[in-house]
């Protein structure tokens, strides 16, 4: 659709800018593309000046050596292994944000979906920008709100996560996407699921996929994959 001139020539406010924005994304959400003509760029995300996310309560990320690390790596494979309590799943959270910030659409998994309503999605959406959610999905950040089915999130700048359970490693198939994040993968005691989702992170900008987890020991597919290196070609 073709603007009137008076229109097209006016300038748009920050709070239209960003109405306009929620819009493009909700139509976009639902597989309508349209014309990019309010300067998405212009929607700033809530980045620190060190590039990461703050809480939603608006508390700093203070990343570890480790962490920060793993966060600001540009490898295609990465890998945070550590116990409880090391911070791995909201660097996990992080490094998804920033991508998802730089205009990759990407997928957050764990391989069993209940661990995913209670551990993995709780870390997750304490880091969402949730003033970047389109408006018909923030009622997610509700802290009552559970998944019960894998979902989609649609973002103002028009990209998508995808959050499920692959506990099924067939269920790991899906579009090609710049980014994915598998949480918990000691869980996967196969790696099957892993295998089948990383050859759809193809498109894009630097794509790039990454797991956390607790340690599993020598004989697991995360310590022979990440550690030893043992990728097979038909991965890539």
């Amino acid at each position: 659709m073709t603007l009137p001139n008076k229109l097209r020539k006016k300038k748009l406010s920050p709070e239209e800018e960003k109405y306009l924005a929620a819009l493009a994304g909700e139509l976009e959400s639902r597989g309508i593309r349209i014309e990019d003509r309010i300067g998405r760029t212009k929607i700033l995300w809530p980045i620190d000046s060190r590039g990461y996310l703050t809480k939603f309560d608006g508390s700093a990320y203070e990343p570890s050596i480790n962490q920060e690390n793993f966060v600001q790596s540009e490898a295609y494979f990465t890998a945070f292994i550590g116990s409880r309590g090391s911070g791995k799943s909201a660097a996990g959270a992080q490094k998804a944000i920033r991508k998802l910030a730089r205009g990759g659409d990407g997928a957050v998994m764990n391989p069993d979906f209940e661990n995913f309503k209670t551990s993995t999605w709780p870390e997750f959406r304490r880091w969402i920008p949730w003033e970047m959610v389109v408006p018909t999905q923030k009622y997610r950040q509700e802290i009552s709100w559970l998944p019960h089915q894998p979902f989609e999130m649609a973002f103002l700048n028009g990209r998508k996560i995808t959050c499920k359970g692959v506990k099924d490693p067939d269920s790991a198939r899906g579009p090609n996407i710049n980014w994915i994040w598998m949480d918990e993968a000691q869980r996967d005691p196969t790696g099957d699921s892993w295998k089948i989702a990383i050859p759809s992170v193809r498109v894009g900008e630097d794509p790039q996929a990454w797991v956390t987890a607790t340690p599993a020991g020598k004989y697991h597919w995360v310590f022979d994959f990440f550690v030893e290196q043992n990728i097979p070609d038909e991965v890539y």
